[in-house]
């Protein structure tokens, strides 16, 4: 069984109704120390499942997900973390702009679909802060979500190797999202 939780640091009255009218479960915080890293530590104080996955408020995972994502993890203790691109709907903006959009990819393409699979060849995939489905008992061992960075999702992925895990890159555009259109 999932649940969800939304992590709102910007503690919006409008969100924790929606959340309370979806039986959704809504935390926020006295404070935002620590920036995402600390909003998620939080989370986690709360939540109580063996995975978590952490998608951005403008990503939307597809209905299977969890059936694609979790199976890395069953029988593999030494899995830590699986990563999925980050997929935008509609074209980068700049690009657009520009009248590149038909002649070359967006740097996320360059990213997701050519360095991020070769980085898993390597056995280097690292987590991109959304799109990412981790092991709790692994980040447990590393002390949490490093907070002592905004890059928290790559010093995750360097403690989470540090400490033994396998870092896994999964490409399949599982939750889709919108590029930022100004």
């Amino acid at each position: 069984m999932a649940l969800v939780w939304v992590l709102d640091d910007g503690k919006r009255e409008w969100l924790k109704e929606f959340c309370k009218e979806h039986n959704v479960n809504y935390l926020t915080r006295e404070d935002n120390s620590h920036a995402k890293a600390g909003n998620l530590n939080d989370g986690l104080k709360h939540a109580s499942g063996e995975l978590f996955a952490i998608f951005d408020a403008d990503f939307v995972p597809l209905s299977d997900y969890l059936k694609r994502t979790t199976g890395f993890f069953v029988n593999n203790p030494d899995v830590g973390l699986v990563q999925t691109p980050q997929h935008f709907y509609n074209r980068d903006p700049i690009q657009s702009n520009l009248y590149l959009d038909k002649l070359l990819p967006d740097e996320q393409r360059l990213f997701f679909d050519v360095m991020a699979p070769c980085r898993d060849r390597w056995n280097a995939a690292f987590c991109c802060g959304s799109c990412s489905i981790t092991r709790r008992k692994a980040v447990d061992e590393i002390g949490g979500i490093p907070t002592s960075s905004i890059t928290e999702d790559l010093l995750t992925t360097l403690s989470l190797l540090k400490a033994g895990y396998k870092t896994i890159y999964l490409n399949e555009k599982l939750s889709p999202s919108v590029s930022l259109i100004s």
